[in-house]
């Protein structure tokens, strides 16, 4: 399966530390490639516990554009990331 990773999910290493977090193996995580997300743009409006910091998600945006990463995952660990 496919997942789109924007912000600091962008990295293959911090995304493997979150998985594993989790309670996943950090291989799980794999194939990432650059990618754009058209029609959508980054907007930071909640607070990120973790990260103890403002973070980002994604919104419908007519002429946006968000740059990230695709990378494989399994359904099981896309699952718990959404």
């Amino acid at each position: 399966m496919l997942y789109f990773a924007y912000g600091s999910t962008m990295t293959v290493a911090h995304l493997r530390s979150d998985v594993e977090s989790r309670g996943f193996a950090g291989d799980c995580v794999a194939g990432a490639s650059r990618a754009s997300l058209g029609g959508f743009r980054l907007r930071t409006n909640y607070f990120s516990v973790v990260h103890k910091a403002g973070a980002c998600n994604i919104e419908p945006a007519k002429c946006g554009r968000v740059e990230g990463i695709v990378i494989s995952l399994t359904e099981s660990v896309h699952d718990v990331l959404r």
